[in-house]
C-alpha cells in the first residue's frame, strides 16, 4: 500500500496502472483493499494529495513574496 501511494503522488498514472504494479488483478480489488487500509479510496486519496501539494506550493510561493 505504500508504494501505491508512491505511484499516486506522481499524478500521472492511471490507478488501473496502479492497480497492475502492485499486484492487484483487477482495479476493483485494488480500490477497495485501499479503501480498507486508508479509509478512502484511492481516487480520493490522490485528488486529496494533489490540493495540500497545491496548498503548500502556494504557501511556499506567499512567503516568498513577502
Amino acid at each position: 500500500m505504500q508504494l501505491a501511494t508512491t505511484l499516486l503522488e506522481s499524478h500521472t498514472i492511471p490507478i488501473k496502472e496502479i492497480a497492475e504494479r502492485t499486484g492487484y488483478r483487477t482495479q476493483h480489488y485494488f480500490s477497495f483493499s485501499f479503501k480498507e487500509y486508508f479509509g478512502v479510496p484511492p481516487s480520493s486519496w490522490k485528488e486529496n494529495n494533489m490540493l495540500s501539494k497545491e496548498e503548500s506550493i502556494e504557501k511556499r510561493q506567499g512567503n516568498l513574496c513577502k
